[in-house]
């Protein structure tokens, strides 16, 4: 009789062992073979920029720039020529216009003539004054900046 209780318990045992062990093959088998891989940061491609034909553009007109001076413009990322600026004659306003250059190839102005930002800073030219965009405009005058 203690031969059979010995055998039963054995096999109840063992039958908990197994039962264990297959719970814990699924368990396993779900929570490793779920795990996913994190993607990694996607870059986006800057769109390139395409250079085709310049546009030609057609001398100003007559009345374009009165009371100041034309300015020739300058060249953009491919190269092709900005339609020239009116820059008014001292003490007013000339606004940057967009796109706003990034780099800058042109001289300092010679002295006396002073180029104010908005900002209330001096700049050695109008292209370096309208690369900065916190410069809403500029002045050209024959006096030092006032910050």
């Amino acid at each position: 009789m203690i031969d059979r209780l010995k055998t039963h318990k054995f096999k109840i045992l063992g039958g908990l062992l197994g039962i264990l062990v297959f719970a814990g093959a699924i368990f396993g088998a779900y929570r490793f073979g779920q795990k996913q891989v994190q993607p990694g940061p996607q870059l986006t491609p800057t769109p390139a920029i395409t250079c085709g034909s310049c546009p030609q553009f057609m001398p100003p007109h007559p009345d374009f720039c009165k009371d100041g001076t034309i300015v020739p413009g300058e060249k953009d990322k491919c190269g092709c020529q900005i339609p020239p600026s009116c820059e008014k004659t001292s003490e007013q306003k000339v606004f940057c216009q967009n796109p706003r250059p990034e780099v800058c190839t042109m001289e300092c102005v010679a002295q006396p003539s002073y180029i104010c930002g908005s900002d209330g800073k001096f700049y050695c030219n109008k292209c370096a004054a309208c690369a900065n965009p916190k410069v809403e405009w500029y002045l050209l005058q024959e006096t030092p900046c006032e910050e």
